[in-house]
């Protein structure tokens, strides 16, 4: 981590991993126990549909009833499935496998469903939560008396309330909270700026205006909040649509895989068992939650460990249908390199063999400056710091990782942030949580003073935000141009270059065809004749494997023995609940016995319920983790300088096989029990 030593930054990560365990674990009680009647709900779902198809000789609105219920549920399971396993790209895979589809990128029928998906929810959403016109402007002069009020009305709504200790203790020992950013806009100005819309729309807003003279302060902070409220309207509906887009997906998720799977059981092998097993899971509702609770619970910290472990795994992995380098400079941290290191790396491209150069090298290299600042250089603070990749803007979405797979609304709105770029250098892109963090949105235009490249101040507009659970959502990338015209301007004013004007090329990606292609470029590279001072080039999985390399021990813990700690007490659990739940059934299942079941049969009714409850349950968790952990940002836990990590699309199937799997393992020695109980043993001790 910045700022730190490497036995200090161990240290800090180690108990980083130890608080969020806890705090995991927490989580994931309170969130389980909000779950569990979604749980029910889900195991209800099924039952309606055996109660429908069992109910036949019902007339009137109960027949209609169950014919409905007879077709719905399996049909929305059918429905609901199909758009999950398209929306994250499990119909893609045949195309992975045998290479149509490239790595990571999305494949035509996922981009497809997504494409479909995200823009039936964005017009669900733009009307639940409609924003304010965003095109309408208000000429404030000419009448100064509605500027007045929305003044004024700011002023009434941002007042803090008083304050009950002010008269019993000093200033000094209660100061007030330093604000974190800018207020958010009051729901008072919104509407009150949404009349003056209408207003400005029907042609009455200048009508009868009062001209009196007010100072100009009052209109430019009369604009100011009507800006702002517009763009706090636009948010509102940004969130609004985020959350419906995930709500419809976890319900789609709950009640479409694992339902699907029930009703096809019940379908080959008869419904009269699977609805026995029902009546036993929602019939010991104790038991049943303690089984739950227990998965649950495992499963969600399980999948938050591997998140992180799929994340490292995932960049530290070397990908050869995109495989990239990174030329740095060789003998110092933080690299930096000449701007002329540039044209020479290109004309070493250019004359590799025509089997290992890229068909085009423009589209195959790219650049970083590294320029950091803040907002208010007087008083630097986490809020109002930044830190930009000045690099070209059209290699955004061919160059940068983890940008090149976006696909749908993502994708279309960086491509619109590209374009954006190259016309206004000062454009920058921005991630979605460093946004937050920033109190700043889409729009806002805000002054940057840099700190490394010294009496340089940039003048920023906001266009578009690295959406959240990207690798970048911390991050922000400005255009190189912008970064280049005020070195120039710099050397104009003062007749001198900048200090930094000729180490202002950090690091220089090169994306290669194959590895041979890669070994031969290295070898120029690395010559220490060709540049000054001295290059290295390394392929970019290594070099965050290097980079990563002093937490190895960490991540082994995390991938061995916790990870395998957790399966071994889920496991436990599971067997120890449900051998609680056989030896109660005792008499139960010596009656089934004797009315004709097959000892195969009793076991195969043990794990089959075992089976379903730790598949759903597990589902559950991944589904909620999924769905929740994203939403608020990811998991905070600072591994170099990774600061946050988001729960992958696969995770989705981790659920249901770690929880399935863990419960019938669980479920082999209770369900041979059950296999081995005599009917005549069990009645003698009947009295």
């Amino acid at each position: 981590m910045p700022g730190m030593g490497l036995e200090t930054s161990l240290v800090e990560a180690t108990y980083q991993l130890m608080l969020l365990l806890i705090i995991l674990v927490i989580c994931a009680v309170f969130a389980g126990i909000l779950t569990l009647p979604i749980f029910y709900g889900a195991l209800g779902y099924k039952v309606i549909w055996f109660w429908a198809a069992d109910s036949s000789g019902n007339r009137g609105f109960s027949k209609i009833l169950s014919s409905f219920c007879r077709v719905f549920p399996p049909a929305f399971s059918i429905f609901a499935t199909l758009v999950s396993l398209g929306y994250f790209g499990a119909f893609d895979w045949p195309g992975r496998l045998v290479g149509t589809v490239k790595g990571y990128k999305p494949g035509p029928t996922q981009s497809a469903v997504k494409e479909i998906f995200d823009g039936f929810t964005r017009r669900i959403g733009e009307k639940a939560a409609p924003s304010l016109t965003q095109d309408v402007q208000i000429d404030w002069a000419r009448c100064p008396d509605k500027a007045q009020e929305l003044v004024d009305l700011w002023d009434e709504e941002q007042a803090p309330p008083p304050d009950p200790f002010k008269a019993i203790f000093p200033a000094y020992q209660n100061p007030p909270l330093e604000p974190t950013g800018p207020p958010p806009v009051p729901t008072a100005v919104i509407a009150k700026v949404a009349e003056y819309i209408a207003a400005a729309q029907n042609g009455s807003l200048y009508e009868g205006a009062n001209r009196s003279t007010v100072d100009k302060s009052v209109l430019r902070a009369a604009d100011n909040y009507f800006d702002r409220a517009g763009k706090e309207s636009k948010a509102a509906k940004e969130k609004q649509i985020s959350a419906i887009r995930a709500i419809i997906l976890y319900v789609f998720l709950i009640l479409g895989p694992i339902p699907l799977m029930v009703f096809i059981t019940a379908f080959l092998l008869g419904r009269r068992g699977v609805v026995l097993g029902m009546r036993n899971i929602i019939r010991a509702l104790l038991r049943t939650s303690l089984t739950y609770l227990a998965v649950f619970v495992l499963v969600f910290v399980l999948c938050c460990i591997w998140s992180i472990l799929s994340f490292i795994g995932a960049i530290t992995k070397q990908n050869d249908s995109n495989l990239k380098g990174i030329v740095t400079e060789k003998h110092q941290i933080p690299s930096q390199m000449k701007p002329s290191h540039l044209s020479t790396v290109k004309a070493l491209i250019a004359e590799l063999p025509p089997g290992e150069r890229p068909e085009n090298i423009e589209d195959n290299i790219m650049t970083w400056a590294f320029v950091g600042g803040s907002l208010d250089p007087a008083k630097r603070t986490p809020q109002n710091s930044i830190f930009f990749f000045a690099t070209e803007p059209e290699k955004l979405t061919k160059m940068m990782p983890g940008l090149e797979d976006l696909n749908g609304e993502e994708r279309s709105q960086i491509d619109r942030a590209v374009v954006e770029m190259a016309k206004n250098k000062t454009a920058v892109v921005i991630g979605a949580e460093r946004l937050r963090q920033m109190g700043k949105r889409i729009g806002d235009h805000f002054k940057m003073t840099s700190m490394n490249y010294k009496n340089l101040v940039f003048d920023f507009v906001i266009v578009a935000e690295f959406p959240l659970g990207s690798r970048w959502d911390t991050s922000a990338v400005m255009n190189r141009k912008y970064l280049e015209d005020e070195l120039d301007a710099y050397a104009g004013r003062t007749g001198s270059p900048h200090p930094l004007s000729e180490k202002c090329m950090n690091l220089i990606w090169v994306r290669l065809p194959n590895p041979k292609a890669f070994e031969t470029l290295q070898a120029k590279i690395n010559d220490p004749g060709k540049f000054s001072p001295a290059v290295k080039m390394e392929i970019e999985s290594s070099a965050y494997a290097n980079f990563l390399s002093p937490y190895k021990t960490l991540f082994w813990f995390m991938k061995y023995p916790l990870s395998i700690g957790l399966l071994a007490i889920t496991t436990l659990v599971a067997s120890l609940v449900i051998g609680i739940g056989v030896r109660e059934r005792k008499t139960e299942i010596a009656v089934l016995k004797v009315l004709g079941f097959r000892p195969w049969m009793v076991l195969g009714l043990v794990l089959g319920e075992a089976l379903l409850v730790g598949m759903l349950s597990g589902f559950m968790a991944t589904a909620t983790a999924y769905s929740v952990v994203n939403a608020l940002g990811g998991i905070s836990m600072g591994i170099a300088f990774f600061n946050r990590f988001y729960v992958p699309d696969d995770a989705l199937w981790w659920g249901p096989v770690v929880g399935g799997t863990s419960a019938l393992i669980g479920s082999i020695l209770p369900s041979i029990s059950a296999y081995s109980i005599k009917a005549s043993q069990v009645f003698s001790r009947v009295t």
